[in-house]
């Protein structure tokens, strides 16, 4: 059999478990847009294209594909 003593458990505080949140992402992401070209486009860096493929596996992970 298995017990459980209630008085060994502690509270879970997430402060005490710092997580990557793909929703806050780092200074080098947020610099971004770097500039525009002539024709509108945006330049930005690598860290920002790869932040946008974490978001869209988020998303796919979150719909279920």
């Amino acid at each position: 059999f298995f017990f459980l003593n209630l008085n060994n458990c502690t509270a879970y505080n997430p402060s005490m478990y710092p997580s990557y949140d793909v929703l806050n992402p780092g200074e080098d992401v947020r610099l971004n847009p770097i500039g525009w070209t002539d024709d509108g486009n945006v330049i930005v860096n690598e860290a920002f294209m790869q932040w946008v493929m974490e978001l869209q596996d988020e998303i796919r992970k979150l719909r279920g594909f």
